[in-house]
C-alpha cells in the first residue's frame, strides 16, 4: 500500500510517482487500485501504471475540468509476473 504525499493536482492535469521494486520487469503487469487517503478534492480520477526493470511508475489523473485534488491518496500496487 501507498500513501501519497499531500497533492493539490489540477482540474485535467496529471502527477507521476517512481516507485522502486526490486524484481519487477518491463513484461510484468501491473494493477492499481485506490484505497482512500485525506483528498476531499475530487474522487473523479484514474491511474496508470508502467513497469520497467526494478521501477513502476504510477500516473494519477485527475479527470475534473476545475477542481484539483487537495491531500493524500493511498492505492494498492500488484504485480503480476509475466
Amino acid at each position: 500500500q501507498i500513501t501519497t504525499e499531500s497533492l493539490t493536482t489540477g482540474g485535467g492535469a496529471s502527477h507521476a510517482f517512481v516507485l522502486t521494486l526490486t524484481g519487477v520487469a518491463a513484461t510484468d503487469l501491473i494493477f492499481v487500485q485506490g484505497a482512500g487517503g485525506t483528498n476531499t478534492g475530487t474522487h473523479n480520477y484514474t491511474y496508470k501504471a508502467i513497469a520497467t526493470t526494478n521501477t513502476i511508475t504510477v500516473t494519477v489523473y485527475n479527470n475534473t475540468a476545475a477542481t484539483a485534488l487537495n491531500g493524500t491518496l493511498i492505492f494498492n500496487v500488484w504485480v503480476v509476473k509475466a
